[in-house]
């Protein structure tokens, strides 16, 4: 699994440009990588928790939302 099936485009550009692989992620979150892949590449698969852990770790500097923001249309309400 890649970086390119990473659902989140932020997260995705963040993680390229700072170096950071999946592996990594895998071993802040205590997960196997191809576990930490699978999740990151389904919507919804991440926890709020993880979502944290992982932007405090990698990337403090950014805003969650634009970090895990989803790849989908939006629906109108």
């Amino acid at each position: 699994m890649s970086a390119n099936n990473i659902i989140y485009s932020g997260l995705r550009a963040e993680m390229a440009r700072r170096k950071v692989l999946i592996s990594d992620l895998a071993n802040c979150l205590g997960k196997g990588r191809e576990v930490t892949g699978r999740r990151l590449s389904v919507p919804g698969r991440i926890k709020l928790g993880e979502a944290f852990r992982i932007m405090d770790t990698f990337f403090p500097d950014k805003d969650i939302r634009d970090l895990f923001a989803e790849d989908l249309p939006v629906k109108e309400c």
